[in-house]
Parts: C-alpha cells; sequence; structure tokens
C-alpha cells in the first residue's frame, strides 16, 4: 500500500455531493475500493509482524485507507 498521496486527506472532507464534480474524486478512488472490499467481506484477518512494538507503516497506510466516516464507523 502506497503511503498518502498530495491532497488524500482534504479529499474525505469535501461533500459527497461536491466530491464527484471534483478530482478529489480521483484521490479517494482507491480509498473506495479498499473500504468496499472491507465492507464486503465476512472475515477479516490481518497477518502483521511488529517491530520495536509497531506495526508497519504500509499496514497503517492501509488502515487510513479504509477507515471511513459514516461507512467505517459512525
Amino acid at each position: 500500500m502506497d503511503h498518502h498521496r498530495h491532497g488524500y486527506s482534504g479529499a474525505h472532507f469535501v461533500q459527497l455531493d461536491s466530491r464527484v464534480i471534483r478530482v478529489g474524486n480521483e484521490i479517494l478512488r482507491l480509498s473506495d475500493q479498499l473500504t468496499e472490499e472491507v465492507l464486503s467481506s465476512d472475515l477479516l484477518v490481518i497477518a502483521s509482524p511488529m517491530w520495536n512494538f509497531g506495526l508497519p507503516s504500509s499496514l497503517k497506510a492501509w488502515v487510513d485507507d479504509i477507515v471511513r466516516r459514516g461507512k467505517t464507523f459512525h
């Protein structure tokens, strides 16, 4: 999982109606796809090494991509 691109964080805060029109839609395309994959799954197993009691940054980036207000939490 790549780390976040420029504009990624700001794209989350655009209203859903106007997001379709804006370039933010392109930025969030991968995030939307990953979120739908997680929501449609019955079981999620995460196996990951721990380095110095922390998770790899690529796993953190993936979690950042799937954590979406209104979809994965309220």
